[in-house]
């Protein structure tokens, strides 16, 4: 092997070469391979066929040009990685002990993270709150009452950046002074939803963190967010689901904490239809809904419990319907 560099040069290196895309690494990383010893082998027909094995879609003339291709790869990732310098920007591989230990609770947790911010509070028991893009009157009445009881907790929140109750959730957090956590499904320097690079400065600023799986500049798709609300789920030790409907990602983020056995903690006003807020099969048993206005105390008592003892995964501690 000619070629030495570390895991995160060979990864990001490997994330820059056309064709091969973050499914491509993930399954090279469930088969434990090592970025840095694959990269290093001269063989470009070995390479590539070994990347085409994982799923790369990647020209048959890169066996012959390995060398060159590697050498140019190897730039961009030292270029990459001063950018991540600059921007306070760190990749975070599974194993590594800034790896938050929560996300070993899903059963197919992701095998890196990049992570812009504190990664202190990846560690922290937190409180996780999100919603539709589009509230009515009551949701947005209610995700300001949801932010009101962030001081009660006095605990990080974690939610989505999401236009309407997501970016909510940030601003109250914000404005209480809690460390906010935004979990993107989209890469690192993907500014979106578009406008939102004003709401992620001052989360950092606030001292709170941006996260994402996808590779740097990776851009949305539905599967693409229909997979971070699992993240959304696995940061928290609580989950607020404020305004949602049955199909939608507030909905997924709801399976995904119920798979995992994070309370839940389901809100309505007390004239909403009783079919509004509905929870069914494995999230019926984490599950408690509470009135607001009149079951506030109730409420703010279930969270804070909640954050002060996760529950075990997978064995979820039963919780009735109120």
């Amino acid at each position: 092997m000619s070629v030495v560099v570390g895991e995160h040069t060979a990864f990001l290196a490997l994330a820059s070469l056309k064709g091969v895309g973050y499914w491509t690494l993930a399954r090279m990383a469930k088969e434990g391979v090592q970025f840095a010893d694959f990269i290093a082998i001269d063989d470009g027909h070995e390479i590539v066929s070994a990347l085409r094995k994982y799923g790369a879609r990647i020209e048959s003339k890169s066996q012959t040009d390995w060398r060159f291709i590697r050498e140019r790869a190897i730039e961009r990732s030292d270029v990459m990685q001063r950018e991540f310098a600059e921007s306070g920007t760190r990749l975070v591989m599974s194993g590594s002990t800034d790896y938050p230990a929560t996300l070993y609770d899903l059963a197919d947790a992701p095998p890196w993270i990049f992570v812009t911010g504190s990664l202190e509070i990846l560690h922290s028991q937190c409180v996780t709150a999100v919603g539709t893009r589009t509230p009515s009157p009551d949701g947005l009445w209610l995700s300001q009452f949801v932010g009101h009881c962030f001081d009660f907790w006095q605990a990080p929140t974690v939610s989505g950046l999401a236009n309407g109750i997501d970016q909510i959730v940030h601003e109250m957090s914000i404005r209480a002074r809690i460390p906010t956590i935004a979990v993107l499904g989209t890469g690192i320097f993907s500014e979106y939803p578009k406008g939102s690079a004003s709401i992620r400065e001052r989360i950092l600023q606030n001292g709170g963190a941006i996260v994402t799986e996808y590779l740097p500049s990776e851009s949305y798709s539905a599967e693409n967010f229909v997979r971070r609300n699992r993240l959304q789920a696995a940061l928290g030790s609580v989950l607020i689901p404020i305004e949602w409907a049955p199909k939608s990602g507030t909905a997924h983020t709801v399976r995904y904490a119920a798979s995992i056995g994070r309370p839940i903690a389901g809100l309505r006003l007390p004239d909403w239809d009783p079919d509004r807020v509905v929870f069914s099969n494995g999230a019926a048993k984490l599950a408690m809904k509470f009135n607001i206005p009149g079951q506030e105390a109730q409420f703010r008592e279930f969270v804070a419990k909640a954050i002060a003892s996760l529950p075990p995964a997978p064995e979820p501690t039963q919780l009735p319907l109120v």
